[in-house]
C-alpha cells in the first residue's frame, strides 16, 4: 500500500494545529494513545502470539521511522525558532 504524500500532509498539518499550544506532556499521552490504537488494530485472528509479533514488529519499525524523521524535523524546528528570535529581535519595544 502506497501511502499519498499530499493527504499525509494534510493529517499532519490539522494533528499539528490540534497540539499547537499544547504542553509536550499531553502531546507525548495523546500520542501514546493514537499509537496504541493503530497498534491494538492489527491482530492475527486466534493467535494472540503472532498478534504480539505482529505488534512488535510495527512498533520496532515505527520507531526507526520516528529516528529517521528526527534529524530533519529538528533542523525544521531549530530554523523556526532563529526566524522567531530574529522577528522579536527587530521589533521595536
Amino acid at each position: 500500500m502506497s501511502i499519498d504524500p499530499k493527504e499525509a500532509a494534510e493529517i499532519l498539518n490539522a494533528c499539528s494545529k490540534a497540539f499547537d499550544g499544547h504542553s509536550s506532556e499531553l502531546q507525548g499521552a495523546v500520542l501514546a494513545d493514537l499509537l496504541s490504537m493503530w497498534l491494538a488494530a492489527h491482530r492475527v485472528v486466534n493467535d494472540p502470539e503472532a498478534t504480539y509479533r505482529l505488534r512488535e514488529g510495527l512498533l520496532d519499525q515505527h520507531i526507526k521511522a520516528v529516528v529517521e524523521l528526527l534529524r530533519p524535523n529538528d533542523e525544521i524546528l531549530n530554523a523556526r525558532y532563529k526566524a522567531r528570535q530574529e522577528r522579536m529581535k527587530d521589533k521595536p519595544n
